[in-house]
């Protein structure tokens, strides 16, 4: 199983998300808009990712810890969310949201769960309140997977209904008198409220379970066909996105897990491609975006003020050229919380929980 193929699909999705918070209007998001400024879709995947990776380093092993394994988690995440976080609290400001009771609800993971607090402080991390909620979960749901009677393939259908059950009461929500837009409570609800995000983390569990059992590498020819095909269709799926709202009053879901199953099927298909089809995947330079892609996604916010508020003036370019400017520094800037922060980190953590906690990386 070639999960480590997966990692440089971080970074591009990592990526996509930037573009679509500071460089909606560039040139290259114009290449193809509806794929290009996709941000709210990329974190879904990183919720599918997330359950399908994680399913893959722990299935396998014994019982699993739960202290070590959530001890193993924060310390995975926690280093470069609160260095994120000092930098949107100290360059960055809301007054109506930054207050003491939303850092608090920051510092503990705690924003998406209380409108109107999701993005305060630092706007994207409101998925990272999500991911720690998934990672309280994950050891129960495993332990549920394993003990279970029901075959790899009904255990996904479970996984497929709930998502079907919570794309029709998040449609339903849309489309109701209770939705009153942004910003708003209805809004933070319905957008960014963690068990939302469920039935994306558990099409990755259940996706991963079933990948493991069925224990398969395609052949070369097989594995070209498959990747091609569910990327084709998760790219037709974001291009044709503005569609899938009909006009009788029916708002899709879009923002939340309604392209999971379609990020599913590209994630199984690299995951069981031919090693050989894969291996440039696994190239270190493409090894090592991957790695950055936690840092270029929570430091975008607050190294795009600092740009903005000390760099953009003396440097006095046009709008196209100063989102570059800041791309240069967000990587720069992950990549030094990578080598200073998050690899230490991970390094003590794994030698702190080696014995009874596989560390992963998503």
């Amino acid at each position: 199983m070639q999960t480590q193929s997966l990692t440089p699909f971080r970074f591009i999705a990592a990526f996509i998300v930037v573009i679509f918070h500071f460089g909606g209007n560039t040139q290259l998001a114009q290449l193809a808009p509806n794929i290009l400024t996709a941000g709210s879709q990329m974190v879904s995947f990183f919720f599918v990712l997330s359950g399908f990776v994680m399913v893959q380093a722990y299935a396998k092993k014994g019982r699993l810890q739960r202290r070590d394994y959530w001890l193993s988690r924060i310390a995975r995440i926690a280093p470069v969310y609160l260095l994120a976080l000092l930098l949107a609290a100290l360059f960055m400001s809301k007054p109506a949201l930054n207050n003491a009771f939303s850092l608090a609800l920051n510092i503990t993971f705690l924003q998406a769960w209380l409108p109107p607090y999701p993005l305060s402080f630092n706007g994207p991390s409101w998925s990272l309140s999500v991911e720690m909620f998934l990672y309280l979960l994950f050891p129960f749901t495993l332990t549920y997977i394993k003990n279970s009677r029901l075959s790899p393939p009904n255990l996904m259908a479970i996984a497929a209904v709930f998502w079907v059950a919570c794309q029709a009461i998040l449609g339903a929500l849309l489309s109701s008198d209770f939705y009153q837009g942004f910003p708003s409570a209805s809004f933070d609800l319905i957008h960014y409220f963690p068990p939302g995000h469920l039935s994306s983390f558990l099409l990755g569990v259940t996706g991963g379970y079933f990948a493991i059992k069925k224990d398969k590498t395609l052949p070369p020819i097989e594995s070209l066909i498959f990747i091609a095909g569910s990327l084709a269709l998760v790219l037709a799926a974001l291009h044709y996105k503005p569609l899938y709202s009909s006009q009788a009053g029916f708002s899709a879901p879009l923002h939340g897990s309604f392209f999971a199953p379609f990020f599913l099927l590209f994630i199984i298909a690299i995951a069981i491609a031919d090693p050989t089809l894969s291996r440039p995947l696994r190239a270190k330079p493409l090894l090592l975006l991957g790695e950055i892609s936690y840092g270029l996604y929570i430091l975008q916010s607050p190294i795009h003020h600092i740009y903005m508020k000390y760099l953009s003036k003396t440097l006095d370019l046009g709008y196209e050229a100063n989102f570059y400017c800041y791309v240069a520094l967000l990587l720069a800037a992950s990549l030094c919380s990578y080598y200073v922060l998050e690899k230490p980190v991970k390094q003590w953590a794994k030698r702190r929980f080696i014995h009874r906690a596989p560390l992963v990386t998503t």
